[in-house]
Order: C-alpha cells, then structure tokens, then sequence
C-alpha cells in the first residue's frame, strides 16, 4: 500500500460474535484485512453491560492507538435483533447480551472509547459476512446468493441485483420451533448433554470426537438431517446461483455436507453449495465497508 494514501483507505471492521470480539483493520480500496490488524478478546456474552462494553471499548482503543487514521469508520457486524440505524440493541431471549437490551451502543462506545457518534456505524452480522464473502471470497463471480451463518445463532442473507437484504430465516417455523434452535452451537451443546448428561463447549469438541465417538457421529448425522430438510425450503424458496455457508460450525463442513447434498430435491437444478473461506473476517470487511454502500438493513 503507498504510504501516502494509507491513512485514507483504512477503516475498523469489529465482529461480534456470542463469545467474542474480534477487530481488524480494513483497506478500503483493496477490500481486504491489513496483515497483523486483527485481535480476537473473549467475552462473557452473561455478563453485566459495563462488562461486555468495557472489553468491546478496549478492543477498539487497542486498534486505534496502532491505527489512529482508522477512526474514520469504525463498522460493527452485530447479531440481531439490532436497530442498525440507531444503534440500539434488541437482543432479548436469544442466550446473549442480554443485559445490552435497549442501550444506545453508539452513545456508550462513543463515550467510552472519545470517538464521534457518527463514527460507529452497524450492521446486521450475516449482511456483512456475505458483502466480504462477495468481495473477495467463495461468494466473488455469483450475483444471485443465499448466506447461511451457522454458529451461536442462525444469519441469512441474500445478496440480490448488488444488494443484500436479511432473510430472517433463524425466525423461520422449523420442526417444533424455529430454525435457529436447531442450526446453532447450542443445539450441539444440548443434544450432547441430553444423551450423556455431560457437558460441552463447542461443535469443535464434537468435531474432534467425530469418527471415533457414536454419540458425536449421530449428533452430525442428525445435524446433517436437519440442515438438509432446511435447505430443501430454501432451494424452492430463493432463485440463487450459489449458497454459501459460514459460521463457525462450517469448520465441521466435511463432517456433514455429504448428508446434506444427499437429501436435496433431484428433480430440479440446484443451487452449487459453497463453505466460506474467509471467516470472521468477511464480517470485518463488509462491516467497515458498510458506509459505501447503500444497503437494506432490518432489526434481524
């Protein structure tokens, strides 16, 4: 990068994620993390709001003081339910920041870290994980595509015409609840505590059992069921080229993306399913390149 311009293309992308904070520098012209910019920080996603805010308002200083012209924008992929625009939060019943319910996040940052207000701009975290995934990763070349985030909760998004609109698939009736209850690290959690009696903290626990572990094979096995039926709906739902899967349980992908292309319709074309290969970075770049773009935001 010429030196002389630096300071004008960079910007922070921040992923929130259920269980942590992640925060990297951007080059907006080249639409990508600088090298050495990210830092990752774990956050009690229980704890009290001063908490949560204090590591977030930590997180972003520590950018900041190594890259201060980055200040410029400083973009949040956040989970929802979130009012983007106004940055208040709405998250409630969804076994995460709870205690933010109905804070101004832009005021409390602002005032925390002596940034302007106007400078923290959020998005939905699904959106700005398939902007990155279309900038530059499994998602560049398609113009029609449907982002799946599977991890503590479940995103969706489309990417339609050069614009991304939210699915609001996690809210979808599924089974004898919603979508996200059973494409989620919890469902993995629960199912492992509900056949053992104890406990885990991940898919990478399980991930690691695969292959030499019956319970861990059939929890993938019925994962593999359930995301399958999900994409049956969602490949007669939405004309898309491509569906691109995120999230951090697509580190598992091998574990059950056989099973699941086995049970997609055959009597019609498919869409070509894609695992993600940027990570949470995508997030960090579509996040920090949220103020380019004019895109259709929702409170999911």
């Amino acid at each position: 990068m010429d030196n002389s311009n630096a300071s004008a293309s960079l910007a922070l992308g921040i992923d929130i994620g259920g269980s942590h904070i992640s925060a990297g520098v951007v080059d907006l012209v080249h639409k990508n993390i600088v090298s050495g910019s990210v830092v990752r920080q774990p956050v009690n996603r229980h704890a009290a709001a001063d908490e949560i805010l204090g590591i977030w308002a930590g997180t972003i200083n520590d950018r900041l003081q190594q890259y201060p012209s980055a200040a410029k924008a400083i973009g949040f992929a956040m989970p929802g339910p979130f009012d983007y625009t106004n940055g208040i939060c709405l998250i409630k019943g969804f076994d995460k920041y709870e205690a933010l319910y109905g804070m101004n996040i832009r005021e409390a940052l602002a005032a925390r870290t002596g940034c302007a207000v106007d400078r923290f701009l959020f998005r939905n975290d699904a959106d700005a994980f398939l902007d990155g995934e279309v900038q530059g990763g499994s998602a560049q070349g398609y113009s029609r595509v449907l982002a799946l985030t599977l991890g503590t909760g479940l995103g969706s998004c489309v990417y339609l015409a050069g614009e991304i609109t939210n699915a609001q698939l996690n809210v979808l009736p599924f089974k004898y609840g919603i979508a996200e209850e059973f494409l989620s690290t919890r469902w993995f959690v629960q199912s492992w505590q509900q056949r053992t009696g104890t406990a885990i903290d991940g898919v990478k626990e399980l991930a690691e059992m695969y292959g030499r572990n019956e319970t861990a094979n059939r929890i993938f096995d019925e994962f593999a069921t359930n995301l399958g039926e999900f994409l049956r709906y969602c490949v007669c739902t939405y004309d898309v080229e491509a569906i691109l899967i995120g999230g951090n349980i697509s580190n598992a992908y091998p574990l059950f993306i056989h099973q699941v292309q086995q049970q997609l319709p055959a009597d019609r074309p498919l869409p070509v399913l894609k695992k993600a290969i940027l990570g949470e970075q995508a997030a960090m770049i579509g996040a920090a390149l949220h103020h380019q773009h004019n895109i259709v935001s929702t409170a999911y």
